[in-house]
């Protein structure tokens, strides 16, 4: 009991202070159940959850601070049930729960502020809801969203395809910074009528839209990861007034082969791109807008992967442009590609976590050609350092890391994303294929939609306010086409 506590206080002393007024209630020794302390609590008290899995639908109507022991082990699950947690108030911190599990076809998914100002959502695990993991809606201002991992949101069903990691709507000036967000159906975070958000030191990546806005200004984006979105970035042409960078650097783009040369009379070797500006960013037509003019050439921060609800970070550290950086958890290796000045010398240096990936031995590619036994490996209980050179030529070098163990092989959530996207294209491909005709092409921007050559079938979605739309959509049995269903 003793180290139980003192783990608490640990998590309190680096949360925002509400007042000493409340007090201290405990689930479940005090209450059995968090809905339970919640009703029970006095004004700004705090409630600390043990580990365990609670299965209710909470919602929160008084400010207080909601502590789970830690994020992996004290799981609220909503049991396909609404919404899992909703936040009708102001100044509330929810901090160190695995949410999950909410309705599939009612609420607004995993976590909702609802009119709720100056919250704190953070160190949370929040998977498999659908819409949304969080939504921010119906004027909820200023609140702080932090070192969540969001991921697995959404849902795929027949005629019906739709979900976000984080979706703010009709909401000013919240901030969203050092989130891990990941494989949603859709997009991972949508702003819509929602103006002066601060998105910062996210890690954004595996999506149809990795970030969308729309009708939405004076927002600040800048060193954020975007990498492995099939659209990197929409806004709409009702979106004003949008800055990308800090004035010295912006984001880092994984499809952003431009070089840190000293080019049109910058600086070189800065970390930021000189050529291929500016970078990034389409419209809901499809044009290319071109926003970022101070694109990173490596990502700011350790580069992270999703394996059972677990975040590992790799850094790179180098002087050249890195693309395109993937784990590919099947064949046991990472992979990415290099450019850099032509005639110059490049240097890679890689950390890795041997939880995620590690050697006996190491095999390292350069283009296909082994350079293992010109490289550096040292290691450490954790880690493993993996330092090599080369030259930059005109082409794009690509680097292949090879390991000879590698995390659990294959996410369960992956398998139950795939059951029902294997329905539905069954349904729909056993359907009489009908004279082709292009979708809208502002649903085909938000849905990151790639092509639409195909034959159609008839698809209905519901759209934000529940109203009912028919489009024609395109698809052949091509399973990467799958996205061309993403219409919402």
């Amino acid at each position: 009991m003793m180290i139980l506590a003192i783990l608490f206080l640990s998590v309190l002393s680096r949360l925002p202070r509400i007042s000493s007024a409340g007090r201290v209630i405990r689930v479940p020794e005090d209450y059995s159940t968090i809905q339970g302390a919640v009703n029970a609590a006095a004004l700004e008290s705090v409630i600390l959850v043990s580990s365990g899995v609670y299965q209710e639908n909470l919602v929160i109507n008084k400010t207080l601070r909601l502590i789970g022991q830690d994020k992996t082990n004290t799981v609220i699950d909503g049991n396909g049930k609404w919404t899992v947690v909703e936040i009708i108030v102001d100044n509330v911190v929810l901090n160190g729960f695995t949410i999950q599990n909410s309705s599939r076809s009612q609420g607004a998914g995993g976590v909702l502020l609802n009119n709720s100002d100056q919250c704190n959502i953070s160190d949370n695990v929040v998977i498999s809801n659908a819409p949304a993991g969080l939504t921010i809606w119906n004027n909820s201002n200023d609140n702080l969203i932090e070192g969540n991992i969001m991921a697995f949101n959404g849902i795929i069903l027949p005629g019906w395809i739709e979900g976000r990691n984080i979706a703010v709507v009709d909401s000013n000036s919240n901030t969203i910074v050092r989130n891990f967000l990941s494989d949603p159906v859709v997009s991972n975070i949508e702003l819509v009528n929602a103006d002066c958000t601060v998105i910062q030191f996210n890690s954004i990546q595996k999506s149809g839209n990795g970030l969308y806005l729309s009708t939405s200004n004076n927002s600040v984006v800048h060193h954020n990861i975007f990498s492995n979105n099939w659209y990197q970035l929409i806004v709409s042409s009702d979106s004003y007034d949008n800055t990308w960078d800090d004035g010295v650097e912006g984001n880092y783009w994984d499809d952003y082969v431009g070089i840190d040369d000293g080019n049109n009379s910058r600086i070189a070797g800065d970390g930021v791109g000189d050529t291929d500006l500016p970078h990034a960013g389409f419209d809901e037509l499809g044009s290319f807008l071109g926003l970022d003019k101070y694109p990173l050439v490596r990502p700011p921060t350790p580069i992270q992967y999703l394996v059972d609800n677990t975040a590992y970070s790799v850094a790179i550290d180098s002087n050249s442009t890195v693309s395109r950086p993937r784990f590919v958890q099947t064949d046991k290796k990472i992979t990415f590609n290099v450019t850099g000045p032509e005639a110059t010398a490049g240097h890679c240096n890689l950390t890795i976590p041997k939880s995620l990936l590690r050697d006996s031995p190491w095999k390292i590619l350069l283009n296909g050609i082994d350079i293992t036994s010109e490289s550096t490996v040292t290691m450490n209980e954790t880690h493993s350092f993996l330092y090599f050179t080369y030259d930059h030529h005109r082409n794009i070098t690509n680097i292949q890391i090879s390991g000879t163990w590698v995390v659990h092989e294959f996410h369960p959530n992956v398998i139950l994303t795939l059951i029902p996207l294997f329905m539905t294209l069954a349904v729909f491909l056993r359907r009489r294929r009908i004279r082709t005709r292009p979708i809208d092409p502002s649903v085909r921007a938000r849905a990151g939609i790639v092509s639409d050559q195909f034959g159609t079938n008839t698809v209905k979605i519901l759209d934000r306010n529940g109203i009912e739309r028919v489009f024609e959509a395109a698809m052949k049995g091509d399973t990467k086409q799958a996205r061309d269903f993403l219409l919402y």
